[in-house]
């Protein structure tokens, strides 16, 4: 069945994945989002890592809360943007370092992407069907101003580029990101500057909406030849 079926992939993992289910035609063409309206960037990030996204295991916000935020200085806290679907993660976030703001309109949370000192996206493996296809925040985080760090696994080593619109960690090991934050709290205000400006550029340039239709009409055409 489906032998020539072309499968329009939202990642290189995703890609494998399919041709692993034997797949022949694959055609890799990561997301695209639009720019959050974030304003003028602030002169110098607050003192809260922000998760931004679902309340779900293999989201990781639970692990980061339990095993990476006791390790940071207390002067910094975690903000938590998202709908719940696992009761367990909520249960995890009852620390009085962790502010719990359930869901927020796309024009705050471009603000807030932008004002905190990063855009964690702490994903962990979670067993058999828990998978990651892309991780679409972190091009919005970088679009908006902000300084993502990210598991290194699934479909995020396609949405983030290393070192260029954010930084890749190991997933759950908890010294490494609090490292990587620690690092990043020490960053020049000019470093910051330098660094989102470069990550929002490259956001805009890489995944444009614009860019998807061309690659997904180029895909369409190439196999109708």
């Amino acid at each position: 069945m489906l032998r020539r079926a072309l499968v329009l992939a939202n990642s290189q993992a995703t890609g494998e994945r399919a041709r692993g289910l034997g797949f022949r035609s694959v055609e890799v063409i990561p997301l695209g989002t639009r720019l959050l309206a974030t304003g003028a960037p602030p002169e110098k990030p607050g003192n809260f890592v922000l998760f931004a996204g679902r309340l779900i295991r293999r989201k990781g916000c639970a692990w980061f809360a339990t095993e990476v935020l006791p390790l940071l200085p207390p002067y910094i806290t975690l903000t938590v943007a998202g709908t719940v679907w696992d009761a367990a993660e909520l249960a995890a976030l009852s620390s009085d370092r962790i502010t719990y703001l359930g869901a927020v309109d796309q024009t705050r949370l471009g603000a807030l992407m932008a004002e905190a000192l990063c855009v964690a996206i702490p994903n962990i493996p979670a067993g058999r069907g828990h998978f990651e296809g892309f991780g679409l925040v972190a091009v919005e985080a970088a679009m908006a101003g902000g300084v993502v760090i990210a598991s290194r696994m699934d479909g995020i080593t396609d949405s983030v580029r290393d070192e260029v619109t954010g930084f890749l960690v190991e997933p759950q090991s908890a010294p490494a990101w609090a490292a990587k934050i620690a690092e990043l709290a020490a960053w020049p205000a000019e470093k910051r500057r330098a660094f989102t400006s470069s990550a929002a550029a490259q956001a805009r340039a890489n995944f444009t909406w614009e860019r998807v239709a061309q690659r997904v009409l180029a895909a369409y055409g190439a196999q109708q030849r």
